[in-house]
């Protein structure tokens, strides 16, 4: 007998040699079928059998090959891994096969742990890295949120100040208009368009005042041609000045 393969599978008897490699793994298959090893339908896809089968008719050998069995124990049916070698060797001008095993199942428990805290590594550094990417947006967003907090703070000092000078401007050009009235047609005009730019002065005030108490924007319709006339008055304005 050989002792590496009794303590692999246990102690054998004196026939047990030359029995089929279902019998002396004791796989669970070898009893489905009467006539034993290699005879019920999973036999066809055991890779040792077929191996020693193709050895038997002629083919080269297999090396390194891993298959799992599901074996007989005194405690019930378990699994186990294999990784077997298959050899022709000729006795007395008979042509055998030669198979080497080597039970690896501990060793395939190993890598499957291995193989499992990878993915489980793997899993936990991108949701690492999903956090880290969320914070970096969201200080981001508080970092926006800040600048513009800041230029709205700004805005709204701007407008203040301009506000009150704006105010006094329009005052005193309504003052000059209504004093000149129809004596002076050109002095009225120049009133008009002081009037009509502190308008817009004005307007942008506001405009300064809600952005900077975040109000709600709010829109409305313009001519173009309105828009483009005002400046050419202004520039025409300017231009006879």
């Amino acid at each position: 007998t050989n002792p590496a393969a009794e303590r692999l599978l246990g102690p054998m008897l004196p026939d047990e040699q030359h029995r089929r490699c279902g019998n002396l793994l004791a796989c669970v298959n070898r009893k489905k079928n009467p006539r034993g090893c290699g005879s019920s339908p999973e036999c066809s896809s055991c890779a040792l059998s077929g191996a020693i089968r193709a050895v038997l008719s002629g083919a080269l050998g297999v090396r390194d090959q891993e298959e799992e069995f599901t074996v007989d124990t005194a405690q019930g049916p378990v699994s186990r891994w294999m990784k077997f070698s298959v050899e022709p060797a000729v006795l007395d001008g008979r042509r055998h096969a030669l198979a080497a095993l080597t039970d690896i199942s501990e060793l395939r428990r190993v890598l499957d742990r291995t193989d499992r805290d990878r993915k489980i590594l793997l899993s936990v550094l991108e949701d690492q890295k999903r956090a880290e990417q969320e914070q970096r947006k969201l200080q981001s967003q508080l970092l926006q949120s800040q600048k513009l907090e800041a230029i709205g703070t700004l805005a709204g000092g701007v407008a203040h100040e301009i506000n009150n000078p704006i105010s006094g401007i329009m005052g005193y050009a309504q003052l000059i208009q209504d004093r000149v009235g129809g004596q002076d047609s050109q002095v009225k005009e120049y009133t008009k368009e002081i009037l009509r730019e502190a308008a817009r002065v004005a307007t942008i005030v506001r405009n300064l005042l809600r952005f900077a108490r975040q109000d709600k924007q709010s829109t409305s319709t313009a001519w173009v041609a309105d828009i483009i006339e005002g400046a050419l008055s202004l520039v025409r304005t300017v231009g006879r000045h």
